[in-house]
């Protein structure tokens, strides 16, 4: 699955700057036109979950959209500005 992210890991300080407590991949950048954008992926959010599975580092983020099933619907659990939100 392409989500037309670039993503990277968390430190613990970046964790608690991004008020993330378990974990997760920070957003550094969204590829114009793509499902990303589309569905409101922003630079600067972090990615805790995709389809309820946790994402703690980019492999696991690469793991998850890969057994993304055939209608590739993904559910996004994120935090923006401190406060979780769902996309998808």
């Amino acid at each position: 699955g392409r989500l037309g992210v670039q993503v990277e890991g968390l430190s613990d300080q970046l964790a608690t700057y991004f008020g993330v407590k378990d974990g997760g991949v920070l957003v550094a950048g969204v590829t114009a036109d793509s499902p990303a954008a589309k569905a409101g992926v922003k630079a600067g959010d972090v990615i805790t979950r995709v389809n309820g599975e946790p994402v703690k580092d980019p492999r696991d983020l690469v793991q998850a959209l890969g057994e993304v099933k055939d209608d590739g619907v993904v559910s996004l659990d994120l935090v923006r500005d401190k406060k979780a939100t769902s996309l998808t």
